[in-house]
């Protein structure tokens, strides 16, 4: 029995492994993975290359040395501020260095420029161990200010205006500017070009501050307003002794990790079906399965077959590993190691146990596949009876992409035990939460509803195979396979 399953297995694995449709079926996803990285650079590049930033022309408004200064205080600052983010990211939870520890708005006149001066900000870089390699430099600063382009006003300043404003091309989405603001006596005015959207909020932002600096300069509350915000000073912060707590940002990487384990599981289980369900029906209708039977006991044509999808998605997925792991750890190589998210089991165990819940999933869901395809002589017939499972499957595994978030609740436990939503469940657990015995515990619970599943199908496989005459029913087929044989 043992050597006539294993003969079944290596048999389906070379007939379809040296194959054509096999070569197209490992290159599916590579293709598609290919096709969308190149339409999002086609897409990023457009987008880069479309903005042109806003004019701003001083017609009379006496408000331009104030909005320079305020631009890049306000530059200053959005880099100050992203330093910090990247320190945080970087040293997690180690306190903030003097230098720092104020906040962006804290800084006082003189901090921000003596930090707009030329290479300050990449000497405080430098100081604060920020250096995070050529990937992380290119990473862009959060809360960068709009890019104003100072222009000399003209004599007549609406033709300057509609000058600006017009395309280089006769295509709108080459202009010179987005906007251009205009500084007048009586008040800001911006004209935006047709099709484009600046940040009104944040230009406006800029205007008011500019407006506000000039209104106390005039009144000489320079060093009034000065002293009262010197009462500003950094928050000291200080940890409690204790067990080191998972940060949100870590908790949220950990469980995007768990949702991407379950997904890719999930896909790769209805990838397998197809091909396994195929080769059925394939066989059925090419009367190898009559051979098959004739020579082979039927109880070891079902587990070879069971057993040479699984050794051939264990293929597939070694290449799709391989290629996509080698492109993974050149990404991860250009980052510092604190970037990098890390499941709570780690990623050797999480990785593993991803591989034996694939493999446990596997062995469920190819059950109930096998065993409807054997009562199936047509693919409409297979994707009659095969779309229910799929079905559930899908609202299986949105169930389980919800109660990830509370991985501690009674909806998360159902799932981790429910025998067709445990391998996706238990996957996403195992980047969220450390230890190891629970996942013991659920492979073998896994392994033994897969017993029984197969033991089911397997009957109704019989059933199936053995059938001469015109398909019968799924019912009639349940009742005749539970019947004892004479």
């Amino acid at each position: 029995m043992i050597r006539s399953v294993f003969v079944i297995a290596r048999r389906d694995i070379l007939a379809t492994v040296f194959t054509r449709g096999f070569l197209v079926w490992l290159l599916m996803p590579l293709v598609g993975l290919a096709i969308g990285i190149g339409a999002s650079a086609m897409s990023g590049s457009r987008d880069t290359a479309s903005p042109r930033g806003v004019a701003v022309i001083d017609a009379g408004g006496g408000l331009q040395p104030w909005l320079q200064e305020e631009v890049e205080a306000a530059r200053t600052r959005a880099t100050y501020a992203g330093l910090r983010d990247r320190f945080r990211a970087v040293h997690g939870a180690r306190p903030l260095p003097a230098e720092l520890a104020p906040l962006p708005e804290d800084l006082p006149p003189a901090r921000i420029a003596t930090l707009g001066a030329p290479g300050a900000l990449e000497a405080l870089r430098d100081r604060a161990d920020l250096d995070l390699g050529a990937l992380g430099a290119s990473l862009p600063m959060r809360g960068q200010p709009p890019r104003l382009v100072f222009v000399p006003a003209a004599a007549d300043v609406a033709a300057q205006t509609a000058r600006l404003l017009r395309s280089d091309r006769d295509a709108d989405a080459r202009r010179r500017f987005d906007a251009v603001l205009r500084l007048e006596s009586g008040g800001e005015r911006l004209l935006v070009a047709p099709g484009r959207d600046p940040d009104v909020d944040a230009i406006a932002r800029l205007v008011n501050a500019a407006r506000e600096r000039q209104a106390v300069a005039r009144a000489g509350l320079d060093a009034r307003l000065s002293e009262l915000r010197g009462v500003r000073r950094p928050l000291a912060v200080e940890r409690a002794a204790g067990p080191e707590a998972t940060g949100r940002g870590e908790r949220d990487a950990r469980a995007t990790i768990g949702r991407a384990g379950a997904g890719i599981i999930f896909m790769l289980i209805g990838l397998l079906a197809g091909v396994l369900l195929s080769n059925m029906v394939e066989e059925k209708a090419n009367k190898v399965i009559e051979v098959l039977v004739a020579s082979v006991p039927v109880p070891a044509i079902f587990a070879g077959k069971l057993i040479a999808m699984l050794g051939i998605s264990a293929i597939g997925v070694a290449l799709w590993a391989g290629i996509a792991g080698g492109g993974a750890a050149w990404v991860i190589s250009q980052v510092p190691a604190a970037l990098v998210p890390v499941p709570a089991v780690g990623w050797p165990a999480f990785l593993t146990l991803c591989g034996l819940y694939l493999a446990t999933a596997y062995l469920l869901y190819g059950a109930i596949y096998l065993g409807i395809g054997s009562l199936c002589a047509s693919i409409r017939e297979v994707q009659t009876l095969s779309m229910p499972v799929t079905i559930a499957q899908a609202v299986i595994l949105i169930g389980v992409l919800g109660a990830v978030d509370l991985p501690g609740g009674g909806w998360a436990t159902v799932m981790s035990w429910f025998p067709l939503s445990s391998p996706y469940m238990m996957a996403a657990r195992a980047a969220i939460e450390p230890g190891l015995g629970a996942h013991a515990l659920a492979i073998l619970w896994q392994l033994a509803v897969a017993a029984l599943v197969i033991w089911g199908s397997a009957r109704l496989f019989r059933t199936g195979v053995l059938n001469s005459g015109p398909p019968p029913s799924l019912w009639a087929s349940i009742r005749r396979s539970s019947k004892p044989s004479s």
